[in-house]
């Protein structure tokens, strides 16, 4: 599933000024990526890192919920992963072009690179 994020309720277009990014999840909700407006990078220019004049994505985190012993009910243990500060205080940008390199991947495979937990 993937879910618009907007700073208006009623505007999820992707062109507008109010689109902020998506929410991608998996096909059981435990495992959600965060990206912002950018492009899919399976549409970018490989050298560019840009479809046109938009550039590809960036990723801003994930979340996984482990399973819960109860079924749907009852708490989960959420776990979060976002992209790390470097020294002067800015996010390091994250902008995968392959699944492998996605912060998702990367915190369950336990590569924390650049990545804060």
């Amino acid at each position: 599933s993937n879910y618009s994020i907007s700073m208006d309720p009623k505007d999820h277009n992707k062109g507008s000024g109010n689109f902020i990014g998506k929410l991608r999840a998996n096909f059981i909700g435990t495992e959600f990526s965060i990206f912002d407006h950018g492009m899919n990078p399976k549409n970018a220019d490989p050298d560019s890192l840009h479809v046109g004049t938009t550039p590809v994505r960036e990723e801003l985190g994930c979340v996984l919920y482990a399973s819960n012993v109860l079924g749907s009910r009852g708490p989960r243990k959420m776990k979060v992963a976002v992209p790390a500060v470097d020294k002067d205080g800015s996010r390091i940008c994250s902008r995968p072009t392959r699944k492998g390199d996605e912060i998702l991947t990367r915190f369950k495979d336990r590569d924390m690179t650049n990545v804060i937990e």
